[in-house]
């Protein structure tokens, strides 16, 4: 039996050894190929993360992709049309989506902090900017939009003013951006306790000097349309829907005045929604297209600046929008609602 246990083990031996051999000459002395990463070879080389979940591209040879551009993930190049004519979305565009999952990242604690490297600053110092939205919003420290959103350099094209509105040298800046960057996206975002909105409220154009009146003649004609439309509001409630109402003043504003945005509009080239920031909770409230946006773009006029309102046209408008949920308005949702996340 050891003899047979013996003479096994040396057949075994010899087995591998032949082989080997026939291994090494049918190889013709090249290098085994290296096994992918994640095998039991040599890993291969990590490539560095972009800060949304996907490898950065690797040297300067190539732009890192951009947020108009396919990344080769399946998903469609950003500049391709996203909205129907008139503003009606389609479906959501990659850009909302990403600043959707950025303001709850934002809310849970969990931000990603991308695109803060040195790598993303000398991309964006090489081969331009690419920022995937435009956003009008308010002065207000308290209202940082690219730590709202999770986003990073290069990411939000940002106009900030207090009361978010808009004037000559803010609609140069829209159409800067939306003209020569081609960003698919115009957000006007108001913030709850709105130090301007509030001073418009409560009449503080009598009493201030300076350019401030000036600045809360802007806001006015929000102030008075809600109190048109709603006589019965006080307080907090009055402010809340007046920072809603302001939103929706902006827009017109904008879309009223600008023959480009008009024309992009038109063309499905570009979205205007309107949102506002809860400076308590985090959360982002999306409000969704100006209820009259249709009548903005064809006719190039403002209905927010002939008092008629806009509060309960939005309210009787929402379910009408696509792909953006219908809310409640501030006063009832108290800015808290996270605005369909």
């Amino acid at each position: 039996m050891k003899t047979f246990l013996h003479r096994s083990t040396i057949a075994l031996v010899a087995a591998g050894l032949i082989a080997s051999n026939v291994a090494i000459a049918g190889g013709g002395g090249a290098k085994p190929e290296a096994k992918a990463a994640g095998g039991h070879g040599a890993p291969a080389k990590a490539k560095a993360d972009d800060g949304h979940g996907k490898p950065a591209a690797a040297g300067h040879g190539k732009p890192a992709a951009g947020h108009g551009e396919d990344t080769g993930d399946g998903a469609e190049p950003q500049r391709k049309r996203r909205f129907g004519s008139s503003g009606t979305i389609e479906r959501e565009p990659k850009a909302l989506t990403l600043l959707r999952a950025g303001n709850e990242r934002f809310v849970s604690g969990k931000c990603l902090h991308p695109h803060g490297d040195g790598f993303r600053r000398q991309d964006t110092a090489l081969r331009g900017q690419h920022p995937m939205a435009t956003i009008v919003s308010c002065s207000d420290s308290r209202v940082p939009c690219e730590l709202i959103f999770d986003q990073g350099i290069g990411d939000l094209f940002l106009i900030r003013v207090a009361g978010n509105v808009v004037d000559g040298d803010e609609t140069g800046s829209i159409e800067y951006a939306v003209g020569h960057l081609n960003t698919p996206m115009l957000i006007v975002m108001g913030h709850s306790s709105c130090g301007a909105v509030t001073a418009a409220v409560n009449g503080a154009s009598a009493t201030e000097h300076g350019s401030i009146p000036k600045l809360l003649k802007h806001i006015e004609p929000a102030v008075d349309s809600v109190r048109k439309q709603q006589p019965n509001l006080k307080g907090d409630d009055l402010v809340n829907a007046c920072i809603v109402e302001n939103v929706w003043h902006t827009i017109s504003d904008v879309v009223g005045s600008s023959d480009l945005v008009r024309e992009k509009v038109r063309k499905g080239e570009l979205g205007v929604l309107g949102a506002v920031y809860n400076i308590d909770t985090g959360t982002v409230e999306w409000l969704g297209r100006h209820p009259q946006e249709a009548e903005l773009v064809k006719g190039g006029n403002s209905p927010a600046s002939t008092g008629d309102g806009h509060g309960a046209v939005h309210a009787q408008s929402a379910g009408d929008q696509h792909d953006i949920e219908p809310q409640k308005k501030p006063a009832e949702a108290g800015h808290g609602d996270p605005g369909g996340h």
